[in-house]
């Protein structure tokens, strides 16, 4: 079965090539490829996409109740490496198989295959690599890249083809027509060309990115280990010895025996055993990666190479290649596989399998009291949008997981609260004002003056406006400035911007990891990042129920610039920056949260006071609901002047 898949690309990123956004518009039967005969499959489609470009589709618009004429383009073609050429109509085998280098192609006939060996033309014209003889083929590489055609200039080599005729029977004259040298690689024009933008385009056919970075990874790591699929083989040797480069690797002759001796880049048994403990070991992100370490399998973990030195190219044309490779295509293809229960006609199976999914997909759309899988919420999902002005207290942070509660001293507590007055933009207002006072009793050491007496000053002062009604106080202003209550809530997980964050201590046992994070910060006049790994997350109260979440990393905070003996304990805020991830941006109207670190010396002295293990221990729950009513009796006084 070859099926046909159309992907809108008008929707927001996060919904862009997902199963509900896909229409399968065609569905070729086999049991034969169609080969270049695809053309005839796609006169459908094509016929509609001419329709859709030139006069358009009378189409109803919800959100302004008009009726306008949609109006639609291809973008490009998805698809592998083999359809690249049923597509394209040029061949991808033979001398001439790169697409992308056409005529001007750098393949040389080896011993049992053709090989792309003058990948050098890709470096500048003074790079030292395209002297070099030996470590290559041996000749020097003065040629440039290869010119990069337009789509008319494409136009312009298949307009001179002769007209085939399509179809596989025994009779049909154009069945094995041999090419002339003029048509170069070309099999047909392809149907494309009929849609008169098709020329014009910067990228017609997306060159397979998974199949090209499997193939490396498989050639790399299975030379390096010595693997079934080496490319170090005994033909490999002897194309060595045809083009008289690296010695050290030709074949030893003894008679009629053949010795090949370990090459200086292969692994040894030991060597591989570590590299495969080391992928085995290895914890990526929840939700980044898949579990690697079962790939990893008794101390085991082309020609495609040489399309890798055109990726660079189409990422600059095309942008991120999430949008333009074949994993969602090659999901779809598993979805629809498991629509099959008639194996003597699985295309039936799947037009019956993908219409009735297709029906109640939108059948869900009108259950509103019920969840389905267009209304339950995200695996990750975020607390509710809070009511909060000031931006300390407008974090949608979802804490969840072991909790505790503890008392914090005042060596932990007065850091904490002058980092959280410190991040907070409503206060610098306020900051600006003591500053200036501080200034006029003496201009020495204002930063750490101001952040030892700043805490009190703003809480009287803010206390003196709102007493005399000053509307530039808020309620939640005046809240912050009392400060938050000794009593804090250790969590072991929460999500923030779809994100899940674990602590480090219940990572032992999993599979993935989410307690690294990264602190930009500065030494002296340097900016040095500081890396290090989350151990708790803590719950700031105020009073009434506001609250500020904080990351309290651990000690061991690496960075290039800062000795030993300066690394102390650091606290992480979370907080909402639209100059930070941009590509989250556009999922959520928040974006990732930007991190920045407080250092203080005084926490040194606090840590014995940190909590070793956190659990779900009903113990702790009851401990928490009284540790809560003591809270709420040291809000009173608050409560009682806001009232």
């Amino acid at each position: 079965m070859w099926p046909v898949m159309v992907f809108p690309y008008n929707l927001p990123p996060w919904m862009c090539m997902k199963k509900p956004y896909t229409f399968l518009t065609l569905l070729i039967p086999g049991p034969t490829a169609p080969g270049k005969d695809l053309d005839v499959f796609l006169r459908p489609l094509i016929d509609e996409l001419k329709e859709l470009w030139e006069t358009g589709v009378r189409t109803y618009d919800k959100s302004t109740d008009s009726v306008f004429d949609m109006k639609a383009a291809v973008l490009w073609i998805v698809n592998d490496f083999p359809a690249y050429g049923n597509l394209s109509g040029w061949s991808t085998k033979g001398y001439l198989a790169c697409p992308v280098c056409n005529t001007d192609a750098c393949s040389y006939k080896l011993r049992r295959k053709i090989g792309y060996l003058a990948t050098r033309r890709w470096l500048r014209k003074n790079h030292p690599w395209r002297k070099q003889k030996e470590l290559f083929n041996n000749e020097e590489e003065k040629r440039s890249a290869p010119k990069h055609l337009s789509g008319e200039d494409i136009l312009c080599q298949v307009n001179t083809l002769r007209p085939s005729k399509p179809g596989k029977h025994k009779d049909n004259p154009d069945l094995k027509r041999k090419r002339m040298e003029s048509e170069l690689n070309w099999t047909k024009k392809s149907i494309f060309f009929e849609l008169e933008y098709w020329s014009k385009l910067k990228i017609r056919h997306n060159l397979d990115v998974i199949h090209i970075e499997k193939n490396i990874c498989d050639n790399i790591v299975g030379t390096l280990l010595c693997m079934d699929k080496s490319k170090d083989t005994v033909k490999a040797r002897l194309d060595l010895e045809d083009m008289g480069i690296r010695e050290e690797l030709h074949l030893e002759r003894h008679g009629t025996q053949v010795k090949k001796h370990l090459a200086h880049y292969s692994l040894s048994p030991l060597e591989c055993k570590c590299f495969c403990h080391f992928i085995k070991n290895q914890k990526f992100p929840d939700g980044l990666a898949s579990n690697i370490s079962r790939c990893v399998k008794d101390g085991k973990i082309s020609v495609m190479v040489h399309l890798a030195v055109h990726l660079p190219l189409e990422a600059k044309l095309a942008g991120p290649v999430m949008y333009r490779w074949m994993y969602p295509i090659e999901r779809r293809l598993g979805d629809q596989k498991r629509y099959v229960r008639n194996r003597a006609h699985p295309e039936g199976s799947i037009a019956e399998g993908y219409i009735a999914e297709e029906s109640l997909m939108f059948c869900s759309l009108y259950l509103h009291d019920i969840e389905t899988v267009h209304s339950r919420p995200e695996r990750n999902y975020d607390a509710e949008e809070l009511d909060a002005q000031i931006s300390g207290f407008a974090q949608n942070v979802r804490a969840c997981g072991g909790r505790k509660m503890r008392k914090w001293y005042e060596a932990e507590l007065e850091p904490a609260k002058w980092y959280i007055l410190d991040n907070c933009v409503e206060v610098e207002p306020y900051k600006i004002k003591h500053r200036k006072i501080l200034e006029r009793e003496s201009p020495l050491n204002l930063d750490e003056r101001q952040r030892k007496s700043f805490p009190q000053w703003f809480n009287n002062h803010i206390k003196e406006l709102y007493f005399e009604g000053s509307d530039d106080v808020t309620k939640e202003l005046y809240v912050l400035s009392h400060g938050p209550v000794a009593r804090v809530v250790n969590f072991t997980l929460c999500t923030f911007n779809d994100v899940k964050w674990h602590v480090k201590q219940i990572e032992n046992n999993r599979s993935v990891q989410n307690s690294g994070i990264m602190v930009p910060g500065s030494h002296g006049k340097r900016e040095s990042d500081f890396y290090g790994q989350l151990v708790s997350i803590v719950e700031i109260r105020y009073a009434q129920g506001y609250s500020v979440f904080l990351f309290k990393d651990d000690h061991d905070m690496e960075t290039k610039y800062v000795d030993e003996e300066d690394q102390v304990e650091d606290f992480v805020e979370l907080i909402e920056d639209e100059n930070v991830n941009p590509g989250r941006a556009l999922r959520r109207d928040n974006v990732e949260p930007e991190i920045h670190v407080l250092s203080d010396k005084d926490l040194e002295q606090s840590s014995s006071h940190d909590v070793d293990e956190i659990d779900d221990d009903p113990e702790d729950e009851e401990m928490l609901s009284a540790d809560e009513e003591n809270a709420e009796n040291n809000e009173d006084d608050y409560d009682s002047d806001l009232d």
